[in-house]
């Protein structure tokens, strides 16, 4: 990232010329004494404290930051929307310089951390979820980071809930934790809705076979153990061996074709915190919106019978 005989930034060097149009105005120096130039425009028009105060100072020298080369580096090619990946930054490192952008150097990490842009630093973060699941979603939570969070969410399916700390909720937020305890719900709720429903009967004719109750057998052993990241191929697989037993082809058949029926359902439901998220927000647009007619309609009611000189409730 920096030359050890300069101490100057690859990217942000004297004759880097990021800005085809301007030299650089400002040299930042990180606390392990690397030089950044960069722009007094661009930090101005990034940041709403000055990058922490920092184009306060005399641009003739330059103004020391409380951040080693890292992090500094992570936030300034968030900001010149360059990518950063080539510096194999770890994945505390990009946690530090995330969680310092706003509160240290006014940048908000929703304007600069977006799924569509020149610099990577979304998909670096997003390239942690698969390891780091819970890490990047309480990241994404606690920086409204939207798009992060729905994305990390897919990963969490598998994640015990019950190993959440109290700082670990604090951190997210009880909004994005509310959201997170609902996907898991969810799924097994409509897991159990999915498999409520038995295969046909077998129409015309006596038929001693009973796969209903075969159904009922392999529905409730699988909820029973049935955690939120089941896979519709173990799905079929731990229901398929309770039809063993069904003496009729016809009615083996019936099984078979509604257990492929419940894998494709249950492949096609959400996997995500964003469905669970609309769902909550429309039904309190609706309970607001009737709360809302319900008080004009008390008004309207209180206003009438008041002008009769009777108020009734």
């Amino acid at each position: 990232q920096s030359s050890e005989s300069l101490r100057l930034s690859t990217a942000f060097h004297p004759a880097a010329r990021l800005v085809p149009s301007a030299y650089s105005d400002v040299v930042l120096q990180s606390t392990d004494g690397v030089l950044f130039y960069v722009h007094r425009a661009i930090l101005a028009e990034a940041s709403s404290n000055g990058f922490g105060s920092a184009l306060l100072h005399d641009a003739a020298a330059p103004v020391a930051v409380n951040d080693d080369s890292a992090v500094l580096n992570i936030i300034l090619h968030a900001i010149y929307d360059l990518p950063s990946a080539q510096f194999s930054p770890s994945f505390p490192t990009l946690v530090d310089a995330v969680d310092r952008m706003q509160p240290v150097y006014g940048v908000a990490p929703t304007r600069f951390i977006l799924p569509a842009t020149s610099s990577d630093l979304f998909s670096q973060l997003y390239s942690h979820a698969p390891l780091r699941p819970i890490d990047v979603y309480m990241l994404a939570a606690h920086h409204g980071l939207e798009d992060l969070a729905v994305l990390a969410s897919g990963h969490l399916l598998s994640f015990k809930l019950e190993t959440l700390t109290d700082d670990m909720t604090v951190y997210m937020g009880g909004m994005h934790l509310k959201r997170l305890v609902f996907l898991h719900l969810d799924r097994l709720k409509r897991l159990k809705e999915i498999l409520l429903v038995p295969p046909p009967p077998h129409e015309g004719g006596v038929c001693t076979a009973d796969p209903q109750r075969a159904w009922a057998l392999a529905a409730a052993e699988l909820v029973n153990d049935a955690k939120p990241d089941l896979s519709p191929h173990l799905l079929a697989a731990s229901m398929k061996g309770f039809a063993g037993d069904i003496p009729c082809a016809t009615c083996m058949n019936n099984f078979q074709r509604r257990l492929a029926e419940a894998a494709e359902l249950w492949s096609n439901v959400p996997v995500s915190v964003f469905y669970c998220w609309l769902f909550n927000h429309l039904l309190m647009v609706c309970i607001g919106e009737y709360m809302m007619t319900f008080t004009i309609y008390a008004e309207k009611r209180k206003s009438s019978l008041s002008s009769h000189g009777t108020l009734y409730f």
